[in-house]
């Protein structure tokens, strides 16, 4: 698709001038309307996409200043470079009050109003930049939101309120594709920080021996290649918040100087032979079993211990299948938001019964390939779920008692939960991990349960 062409408009009465403009304008590629009067002006901006306004001071219906305003109000962001035969003090400003970019005493030279265009053009710009990356973070807050839904996610809400609150860091935990990228945002847009950047990296795609140059940055010379000094990931997200996703991967040698960087709030290039002050907000994510990736040597403790103030675990979708409908909902909305696009509950119930290996992410794919195939208004994504993920035998083993059976419809949900667990552990024979594959939950969840619950070794 080949680029729209600026469109500059000239409102001036002088027609031999209008001319000579509007043909060395052409002859540089812009695209040139002209008119005559302030009011004929007020009409092309209304009807047409106008990029850059020359507009003289002198117009046979009034000064041209009286016009820079609703000029502007009827351009997006249009430029107004105000001309004047009359460069006074007074004038100048008078045309600044109202709008204009800048001005241009005549007689002037053609080349000088160009050099004029192509700054005003490259200003517009970087505005239209600048709107779309607060664009960009007003979405993400708002798809930041849904993690919460409508189910049973109501403590991780309070603890993202907590940490929103504070500068603590904050260590998220869960699954892959159980939204922990999305709960760091949330929290940053929720932060008195949201005005700052927030600078994410997968500490998965940073190859090893590049970890440091990457987060710390270096000097030149540091290492073959390091033509020039680079600010590393600390530097670009100092004043914000830098997530580090997947925080597990980084090599073991290198937590002790990511450590002191986070107690010190300082960091050194590699290379470098000064510590540079930095403040940082750091939010980490893992889906590793982090305290057990401790015991191997894997991770240090003390790093841990650094991150672990504010703990978030996000349980996996399978934990919370109340909040499906919810999330369905959502995606419909984000992926076609004005469609009216609907699931019904013969859907919903196939979805719910599901156990999302993927997680929300999963979810979101399967949505979205289902409003892509879809036939009208219904939408049907159980047909592209991978049934074949899910174990045949799972949740099908345990039963109750006839006078438990009797029982269920008026039995509190945690003591339905207790006896649950309960169940799978005699099936099991103990074996914690194929009794949370049973009620297909995670290992970590079921441990978090038993221990609630009271029913490990000496347990009722």
């Amino acid at each position: 698709m080949s680029e729209r062409r600026r469109t500059i408009l000239i409102v001036d009465d002088n027609e031999s001038l209008s001319r000579q403009l509007s043909v060395f304008l052409e002859g540089r590629g812009f695209s040139v309307r002209a008119v005559r009067s302030g009011e004929e002006s007020l009409v092309v901006c209304s009807s047409s996409r106008i990029d850059i306004v020359l507009l003289d001071q002198q117009l046979p219906d009034g000064e041209g200043s009286r016009f820079c305003t609703p000029i502007s109000e009827r351009t997006e962001g249009a430029k107004v470079i105000f001309i004047t035969a009359y460069p006074s003090m007074e004038n100048v400003l008078k045309a600044l009050r109202s709008g204009a970019y800048d001005y241009l005493a005549k007689p002037f030279e053609f080349e000088e109003l160009e050099i004029i265009i192509e700054r005003a053009l490259k200003i517009m710009e970087l505005e239209r930049m600048a709107t779309l990356q607060t664009y960009r973070a007003d979405k993400e807050r708002e798809e930041a939101v849904f993690i919460g839904g409508d189910g049973g996610l109501e403590e991780i809400e309070k603890l993202m309120k907590i940490a929103a609150s504070a500068t603590a860091p904050v260590l998220i935990t869960g699954e892959t594709g159980t939204g922990k990228n999305l709960v760091a945002k949330a929290i940053h847009h929720a932060s008195h920080l949201h005005t700052a950047g927030f600078v994410s990296v997968n500490c998965t795609t940073l190859p090893e021996h590049l970890f440091e140059a990457e987060l710390f940055g270096y000097e030149r010379g540091a290492f073959t290649g390091a033509i020039a000094p680079k600010r590393g990931l600390f530097e670009v997200a100092d004043g914000g918040c830098l997530f580090l996703d997947e925080i597990g991967c980084i090599p073991y040698t290198l937590q002790s100087k990511l450590l002191s960087s986070i107690e010190d709030g300082t960091i050194r290039r590699v290379g470098g032979v000064a510590d540079r002050r930095v403040e940082v907000r750091i939010i980490a994510a893992t889906n590793l079993d982090i305290e057990h990736a401790i015991k191997e040597g894997r991770f240090r403790e003390d790093l841990y211990y650094r991150l672990n103030v504010i703990r978030i675990h996000i349980p996996p979708l399978r934990d919370h299948r109340e909040d499906i409908p919810a999330l369905c909902s959502y995606f419909l909305r984000r992926i076609l938001p004005n469609e009216d696009l609907s699931i019904s509950s013969e859907e919903l119930n196939k979805l719910q019964s599901y156990m999302w290996p993927g997680n929300i992410r999963e979810l979101g794919n399967v949505i979205e390939r289902a409003v892509l195939h879809r036939k009208g208004a219904e939408v049907r994504p159980s047909i592209f779920i991978d049934w074949s993920t899910q174990s045949p035998g799972m949740g099908k083993s345990i039963s109750f008692t006839p006078e438990e059976d009797r029982l269920l419809p008026v039995m509190p949900m945690v003591e339905m939960e207790r006896r649950l667990i309960r169940a799978a552990l005699e099936i099991e024979k103990g074996n914690y991990t194929r009794s949370a594959r049973q009620l297909g939950i995670s290992l970590s969840t079921f441990k978090r349960k038993v221990k609630k619950y009271g029913l490990g070794r000496g347990g009722s």
